[in-house]
């Protein structure tokens, strides 16, 4: 026999959107920004810091089933599902930029910096007993160094030459919780060097 979902009988008919479940459902977000961007001018060279941060907080709970009666217009809850979670970046980049030669050269160069944490947590219950399922964490770090010129050959052409180096490390790690307890991780880093040449 199939089942499909336009085959569920709501509670209330004519409402797919009220159930039978005694728990509410949830869904929140938070989300926290800072920037800071300073400049300062050093003759003809301009010194760049742009700082920034992001705090992310999220949970989420609702019965999957939607409830079970027991007894009439008595309902509990059967199958709970919830997850917390956050995340939080940090990230920095310098840079210098100027001008020379009569204005012919125009140059950049700066570092960067970004990292970045974060964790889930999901947890059932069933008819009210708490169940530990699934628990992960991450964390990531990206490092690089960039440069580039753009030099006026002319007054309608100029070339550019340019390149960014970036490593990347990251780090997964996640446990299985009952009645395994499987505890699982991965290491990882990736590096990347991108040239640019322009007319």
């Amino acid at each position: 026999t199939r089942v499909f979902t336009e085959n569920a009988q709501p509670l209330v008919p004519g409402n797919p959107y009220v159930t039978s479940s005694p728990t509410p459902s949830r869904g929140e977000t938070e989300v926290f920004t800072a920037s800071l961007d300073i400049a300062y001018e050093v003759g003809e060279v301009t010194l760049r810091s742009i700082t920034a941060y992001v705090d992310t907080k999220d949970f989420f709970r609702w019965d999957l089933v939607g409830g079970q009666q027991v007894a009439p217009n008595v309902f509990i809850s059967t199958f709970d599902r919830g997850s917390a979670s956050g995340a939080q970046q940090w990230s920095q980049e310098l840079q210098a930029t100027g001008s020379s030669l009569d204005g012919k050269l125009n140059w950049l160069a700066g570092v960067y910096y970004f990292t970045e944490k974060g964790d889930q947590d999901f947890r059932d219950a069933f008819f009210g007993f708490a169940l530990p399922l699934f628990i992960q964490r991450t964390k990531t770090d990206s490092y690089a160094v960039f440069a580039q010129a753009n030099y006026a050959l002319t007054e309608k052409t100029s070339i550019t030459l340019g390149g960014r180096y970036t490593k990347d490390d990251k780090r997964f790690d996640a446990t299985i919780a009952a009645p395994t307890n499987l505890v699982a991780g991965l290491n990882a880093s990736f590096d990347a060097f991108t040239p640019k040449f322009g007319i």
